[in-house]
């Protein structure tokens, strides 16, 4: 039970991030609030946390590395994001704090989670 809490909570994390990710282009009814920029990575701990504690651990192996791929990815898309706003190719309609907040969340939690289960040699 408490795996499944817990991909859930991270699931609902990375939806924040893509909340998050968009809402400078007006893709969201309303600018995010400071619930969204807290449960995004809140989420993903509390999830990870409750995954971890329950899991055993060729599954936890698995979960760290899907959550820190999607995690890069959110990174990545927001990077992609601001390189293309400060080319003046994709003008946002908010400020873009939003994509810079993913961007450093994403990149952070996602190479822990990628390196702290790394199989040696690597």
């Amino acid at each position: 039970m408490l795996q499944l809490v817990g991909i859930i909570l991270m699931g609902l994390g990375l939806l924040c991030g893509g909340g998050l990710l968009v809402s400078p282009f007006g893709m969201l009814p309303a600018p995010p609030g400071l619930a969204l920029w807290l449960l995004f990575p809140g989420l993903l701990l509390a999830g990870y946390a409750l995954f971890v504690m329950s899991a055993p651990t060729p599954q936890i192996l698995l979960i760290s590395r899907l959550v820190s791929t999607l995690l890069m990815a959110l990174g990545l898309l927001a990077v992609t994001a601001l390189v293309l706003i400060a080319m003046s190719i994709l003008p946002p309609d908010e400020p873009t704090g939003t994509l810079w907040y993913v961007l450093v969340i994403g990149f952070a939690f996602g190479s822990v989670g990628a390196l702290a289960h790394r199989r040696k040699g690597e």
